[in-house]
């Protein structure tokens, strides 16, 4: 059985995103400093919704001269050199009759010339596949030519490594992983379940969610160390392409991970997963909820989300549990991981609620009226930054985006393009509160994706 499908329309906008330096950029000797900065290069930015996949380049360039500053330079190239008006005579005509300019030393500056930035079209793909996650990682090749690498997972538990390749100017296959026949991808509630992509902030590894609890781990190597350490079995031959062969593969078998049965027996409803920065070994939070509930029954089950952080020892297959964190909102819905300045902590955004979490403490601050009657968390009480109370906010979190622009703030975009920040107020590294903003900080588009760049 053969089965055909065509597009009619082709996708439009954007559900994926991710900014990486994925193609070389080599300017060439012969050219000018000027030439050298029209051409700049930031990073690459890679886009995709449902089988289509896009590559653009964000450039730099000096900003688009008015029309005014270039008419003020055509009266000036009229006017001979030497000739210019001094201060508090009058300027001569364009024919050059007048007074004789005396001598005067013009001191040059250095002027920063205005930039805008700019992103560039440079190749579109139709994949044979629903995109589901877009990432950059690093592999051992990296160390060579300063690239990054492109992972893309699939609808149908599949993941790419793909590269750029100057010979043929496109992205070419490094490997492809599937995981379709996984017990996992067996079950009734399978072709309902929709995979996550996510990357260890040092490309130590990568995870794909799965039905049933479960994730697919992809292991990457990083350094030469790691290779001097593989079992080789004294093969002389296999020993002298060692390298070679493995800079070629670089990655180690990827396994399955069941979270009910390897880490946590509570771990049954998986709701979000994150790598958090700033730990030896790749580590991982997860979202989940042991007994599910709803608005009707919150007088028999309220905060019955929980979270689990665990290292993932991926060579002995070991994970120890670090932290546990109970008594979380029912309508728990993403978690957004914290810079390396607040180890272990990450904000996890509910329907109501912002919540600040680590292994010790958990802040809280309600973004309606709905927080308090819904959950039993000590909300504080709305303030702003000097403290001072503010009134009560009517905002609601389905479908909003949030992300780190900083070490402390976060900036929350709701669905209907409302940008908020939030700051998390420190002392030392013991987070004491939330404060979010008392007033829209800007209008932007309707948010399906938020990458920093």
């Amino acid at each position: 059985m053969q089965a055909v499908r065509q597009d009619i329309l082709p996708p439009s906008g954007v559900e994926f995103a991710t900014s990486l330096k994925l193609i070389p950029t080599t300017p060439s000797k012969d050219l000018s400093l000027r030439h050298e900065f029209v051409s700049r290069v930031l990073c690459n930015l890679v886009v995709a919704r449902s089988n289509l996949l896009r590559i653009f380049e964000i450039r730099e360039e000096p900003a688009p001269i008015q029309a005014s500053v270039e008419e003020e330079r055509e009266k000036r190239a009229l006017v001979r050199k030497g000739t210019e008006a001094v201060e508090g005579e009058a300027a001569m005509d364009t024919q050059g009759d007048g007074f004789i300019s005396i001598g005067k030393t013009i001191q040059k500056t250095d002027v920063q010339q205005a930039t805008v930035t700019r992103m560039y079209f440079v190749r579109e793909h139709k994949l044979h596949g629903t995109v589901t996650g877009l990432s950059g990682v690093k592999i051992i090749s990296s160390l060579d030519d300063k690239l990054d690498r492109l992972l893309v997972s699939f609808k149908d538990a599949k993941i790419a490594l793909l590269e750029w390749s100057d010979a043929v100017h496109d992205l070419v296959p490094v490997s492809i992983h599937t995981y379709e026949r996984a017990p996992q991808l067996m079950s009734l509630t399978a072709p309902l379940f929709k995979s996550q992509l996510r990357v260890d902030p040092l490309s130590r590894c990568a995870a794909l969610g799965l039905p049933n609890h479960s994730i697919a781990i992809l292991p990457f190597y990083q350094s030469q160390a790691e290779l001097d350490s593989i079992d080789l079995f004294g093969d002389p031959i296999t020993n002298a392409n060692s390298e070679s062969a493995t800079r070629d593969v670089p990655y180690s078998p990827s396994f399955i991970l069941n979270f009910a049965l390897q880490v946590d027996p509570g771990i049954l409803t998986v709701i979000d997963f994150v790598f958090l920065p700033g730990f030896n070994n790749p580590t991982l939070a997860v979202l989940y909820q042991t007994e599910q509930t709803w608005t009707g029954r919150l007088n028999e089950f309220k905060d019955t989300s929980k979270l689990i952080i665990f290292t993932l020892d991926i060579s002995n297959q070991s994970y120890p549990i670090l932290a546990k964190v109970e008594g979380l909102p029912h309508d728990c819905m993403y978690m957004v991981p914290c810079t390396e300045f607040l180890v272990g902590g990450l904000v996890v955004v509910c329907g109501d609620a912002v919540v600040y979490v680590d292994s010790t403490r958990r802040v809280a601050v309600p973004v309606n009226g709905w927080g308090a009657r819904i959950s039993d968390l000590p909300f504080l009480p709305p303030v702003d930054a000097n403290n001072a109370q503010v009134q009560k906010r009517e905002l609601k979190l389905e479908g909003s985006r949030a992300a780190f622009i900083d070490d402390k703030t976060l900036f929350l975009i709701l669905r209907d393009g409302t940008l908020y920040t939030v700051e998390v107020v420190a002392e030392g590294k013991t987070v004491t509160k939330l404060v979010m903003g008392t007033a829209p900080l800007a209008q932007t588009a309707i948010p399906a994706v938020i990458e920093s760049i």
